[in-house]
């Protein structure tokens, strides 16, 4: 079964790093990934699209349990009539 994990790639001309969402049927290792390191695996699909838009110096997000609860609650907010 394919689970959700996310990468971190390092820019090091830039000196920043973005995250990636990607799914693997086996759990990535440093060596074999692409990746400077791998969070996960994700319970949703959901959770690991809200780290690689939004975890970015969050720090509300220390790890996997909390951008699954985070992510709910985002979805979980109704809309406010404007």
């Amino acid at each position: 079964m394919k689970r959700w994990y996310i990468g971190c790639r390092m820019d090091y001309i830039l000196g920043d790093y973005s995250y990636e969402a990607f799914t693997s049927a086996k759990t990535p290792e440093k060596g074999n990934s692409g990746y400077c390191y791998v969070v996960g695996p994700f319970d949703t699909r959901r959770g690991a699209l809200w780290v690689e838009k939004y975890s970015k110096r969050n720090p509300h997000f220390g790890c996997v349990d909390d951008a699954e609860r985070i992510a709910l609650a985002c979805v979980s907010v109704p809309a406010v009539a404007q």
